[in-house]
């Protein structure tokens, strides 16, 4: 097994994925612009998804095999799925649809609620996710020293005292 550098995050795609959204384009260039516009690109790519294998590759190598693999394997089978698909968007317009929020989006959104709270419990403005370490222990070092107004958090004394007897304000 290969050593992966700290540095270096490997990923594993579904190739599948890749061919199917090529193949929505294609045949949503052989419709009418108005109706084209009118399906969501995302059912079409669920629909779609759920009726054909996984193929994953974690490897430029392996990518490399398993797009050969689907596009001799799955081709015709990709391009029913797809058509399937789009009939299957077309055939309901007025559905009300609540996108799922992609976990990245979640994170970022409770990402940034945290970062302004602690721009408020540090009276920092200035705060930022690539400032926040220095931010926190200049905050700590003022506060052990008595030099934050009284507007300062309560918890900043406990997390004082943790740092102490953890040996980082010595």
């Amino acid at each position: 097994m290969n050593a992966i550098e700290p540095t270096q995050v490997q990923v594993c795609r579904n190739v599948m994925e890749t061919l199917v959204s090529k193949e929505i384009d294609a045949q949503l260039l052989l419709l009418p612009p108005r109706v084209a516009q009118s399906i969501n690109k995302i059912d079409v790519m669920t629909y779609a998804m759920n009726r054909l294998p996984a193929l994953y590759a974690s490897s430029q190598k392996g990518w490399q095999y398993q797009i050969s693999r689907a596009q001799k394997q799955y081709g015709q089978q990709i391009l029913l799925a797809v058509r399937q698909a789009i009939i299957a968007v077309q055939r309901d317009p007025l559905r009300r649809v609540i996108p799922l929020q992609s976990h990245g989006d979640v994170q970022s959104q409770a990402a940034q609620v945290a970062l302004d709270k602690l721009k408020e419990l540090l009276q920092n403005e200035q705060l930022s996710w690539s400032n926040l370490v220095v931010v926190v222990e200049q905050s700590l070092i003022k506060a052990s020293r008595g030099e934050m107004n009284s507007k300062s958090p309560r918890f900043l004394a406990r997390s004082i005292d943790m740092w102490e007897r953890h040996g980082y304000l010595r």
